[in-house]
């Protein structure tokens, strides 16, 4: 019993501990998700107005500031809104 209980428990720790490793989410998320069904590490509740599988899209509403590398907090500005000609 406590073998198959060890197994199970490193067989977790090879999807999660190597899915850490291929998290990259420039910065903009601390967490990230493996789904195994698709084999692939995406980041969970990016941050800084991003989204995307790994926070390198801006948010709707939101593009990308072309002078900010994609690790900068500022990577994704606020679009601005014109005033309206009376």
């Amino acid at each position: 019993m406590q073998s198959a209980l060890n197994l199970q428990l490193y067989t977790f720790c090879i999807h999660f501990c190597s899915s850490l490793q291929d998290c990259e989410c420039f910065g903009h998320s601390k967490r990230c998700s493996y789904i195994e069904l698709l084999t692939t590490v995406i980041c969970v509740s990016c941050k800084h107005n991003t989204r995307g599988h790994h926070c390198q899209l801006c948010r709707l509403g939101y593009h990308r500031n072309a002078s900010a590398e994609l690790d900068d907090e500022n990577v994704c500005i606020g679009l601005e809104v014109q005033p309206k000609e009376a």
